[in-house]
Formats: structure tokens, sequence, C-alpha cells
């Protein structure tokens, strides 16, 4: 459809329309979630938060038990060989995870790659879900006068501001896959079709087939519940003659995805959404399908290295391949200190997000 054919005008009228009709079945919409949401958890004996997130914890530690209950490697490990690294990850998220699970068989066994992670790793059920938890979680200090300084090196949430933008990121092992809506939108064909993109993204075969192998490991899913949100875009698309369709969301519902006993494909233990709503600021119950919850134990169970807790400063080449400078902040009893270390690799991947490898290059260049 021409957007350039719409009346603004129009479309704001109607919306409001809408949501005026929405705004007076309120209590009925309320009602009706309220209600979804009880028979949800009803069916699966769940009533109290406190216990909800016990079990997700428990659940995660269970999953990983063959690991020492975590995915995180020990810190000291990182300084012990800082020579004879092959690979190294920079971020967890999207980006480097995938990359990470699938060089991590290749490289197996004999060689190393590692995951160096700034944030820390957030189990589920430790996720802030009020709004003073959130603003305790935040990396920078939003209302002080030195805007935007640095408060929690290990917050869960970033908050990049600027007069035209601003961007909150998730700061973890997994990315922003923690604290994002985990919505799954298939591009469509033509923006990988444009020149300034690599001539193997232009054939559509092959990105069919990756985005076919993401939805399997992601475990990509329809919400089964209609919301009064949803309802109402389906009204106004319907009005201006615009298709609409649910998204697929990274998220298990009605543990569609799991086996008999509540494992994943990557052997992690889940349970289905309870709709509660808190996918942004982390997933409390197991149900989100983070990049804890697939490609990092993926890459994890091939024999990869993570590194939480380790902020990259720097990287500059040498004859050999790289040196990659970072900060790790470890946790004592009286809080936070700070070791710098070097590692040496032949190749790394920078996979920091758009706005974190920007920043790490731009630094890297000062030096």
């Amino acid at each position: 459809m021409n957007n350039s054919k719409l009346d603004r005008r129009a479309v704001l009228k109607l919306a409001a329309a809408t949501t005026t009709v929405v705004s007076s079945t309120d209590a009925t919409q309320a009602r009706s979630v309220s209600e979804n949401k009880a028979r949800i958890r009803a069916k699966l004996g769940q009533t109290d938060s406190t216990v909800l997130k016990r079990t997700a914890a428990a659940d995660y530690r269970t999953s990983l038990a063959r690991f020492g209950g975590q995915l995180a490697n020990s810190p000291d490990e990182l300084l012990r060989d800082t020579q004879s690294i092959d690979v190294v990850v920079i971020g967890s998220g999207y980006g480097g995870s995938i990359l990470a699970a699938r060089l991590a068989p290749r490289l197996y066994p004999g060689r190393r790659l590692i995951v160096l992670e700034r944030g820390r790793e957030c189990l589920p059920g430790t996720f802030p879900d009020t709004l003073r938890g959130c603003v305790a979680d935040l990396r920078q200090r939003p209302f002080s006068s030195a805007a935007l300084s640095l408060k929690n090196p290990l917050g869960l949430l970033d908050l990049c501001s600027s007069p035209d933008i601003n961007v909150i990121s998730g700061s973890g092992l997994g990315g922003t896959s923690l604290v994002n809506a985990n919505v799954a939108a298939v591009p469509d064909r033509d923006v990988f079709a444009q020149d300034p993109w690599p001539r193997v993204f232009h054939d559509a075969t092959e990105l069919d087939l990756g985005f076919r192998l993401a939805a399997y490991e992601l475990n990509l899913q329809y919400s089964p519940c209609d919301t009064a949100k949803t309802k109402a875009l389906a009204r106004i698309g319907q009005s201006l003659n615009i298709p609409s369709e649910p998204a697929l969301v990274a998220v298990t519902h009605q543990g569609r995805g799991l086996s008999a006993n509540r494992r994943n494909r990557q052997g992690m233990l889940q349970r289905p959404c309870t709709m509660c709503g808190d996918c942004a600021t982390g997933c409390n119950v197991g149900a989100k399908n983070t990049l804890q919850m697939n490609y990092l134990p993926l890459a994890k169970s091939f024999g990869a290295e993570m590194y939480p807790q380790t902020e990259v400063r720097s990287i500059h080449k040498t004859s050999a391949g790289y040196c990659v400078e970072f900060v790790q902040w470890i946790s004592t009893e009286n809080g936070l200190t700070q070791r710098r270390g070097r590692v040496f690799a032949k190749m790394v991947i920078l996979a920091a997000g758009s706005i974190g490898s920007t920043e790490l290059l731009l630094r890297s260049q000062t030096t």
C-alpha cells in the first residue's frame, strides 16, 4: 500500500475513535485479560509469583548442571592462558550468540572460542519487576547533573540518550534478548537486495534458509491470546484496508516446542508463558526464549567459554592477530572491584550491537 495516499488527519481521527471504543470497554477487557491469566496460572498450578521466580531460577541451574549451574566461566580462567585463543567474540546478543553457536562446533575440540560480555549473567526469576527495581538496574545515572554517568557497570538496562533518539538496550549474557519483547519479524525481501549489503545477502534462497533455522532455534510462536491493543490495531488496519497479522514471538506458549519433561531443543527447562506482561524487563517465569535458552547453551556444549562482567575497552592489531584489552568487574563483599587484562587472538568478532560496536571502534581508533 502506498503510505503517501494516507491522510494523516484521517488516521489520527480513526485512532482516536478506536481508542474511545477501547476505553469504553476497558473494564470488560481488563476482566477478560485477568480471567485469562488466572486460567493459565490455575492450569499450570502456579499462583504465587515468588514461587514462579524461585522455580525459574532453579530450572535454569538444573538445566546447566553439567556446566556447574551457569553459563559463565570463572573470571580467573580468562587470565590463565591469554595467548592460545583462536576466536574472541565481543558481545553475547543475537549476533555474538549465533556466531558462537555456529563456530564452536567447527573449532571443537582443541581450539578456543571465548565470548566476552560486559553485563552479568541474569538468572530467570531475578529480573526487576517494579519501576524502582528497573531504575536501580540502570547502568547510568539518568537524573543526575552528570547526565548518563556510569553508576552501575553491571546494570541490566543500558540507556543511550541524545537530542534525536533514546535507546534502551540490554547489558547481560544474552544481550537485548533479555529485555525486549522478542518479536521476530522477517524483513521484506527487498531490504537485503539493496546494494550496500554483501552479494551473498542478495540470494533469497540462502536468506530464507537462515530465517527458518533461526525460527527453529528460537522456537518462534504466535501468541494464543488477543489483547485490547491487538484488537484495536486490527480494527484500524481493517478500516485502512491494511491486512493485519500477529507477529511471531520467541516465547513459549502452552508448552509448545517443549518435551514431556519441559525441556526445549537445547535441553533447557522452560515453563509456558503466564501472560504477566513483563517481557521487556526480563522474564521471571522461564517462558521467554532468550539467547540464554538456546544459542548460548548450544555454543557452551561445544566448548565455548563465556566471560560476563568483562568490558572490552580497546582492540588493536598485532603481528599474529589482535590484542583485546578489557576490564573485569569482580563482585566482592565490599562491592565491585576492577581488574584489567588483555588477551591475544587470531580472530576477533565484534558483535557488541550497533552502538556498542561503534563506540568500541571509535575508542580503539584513538589508540
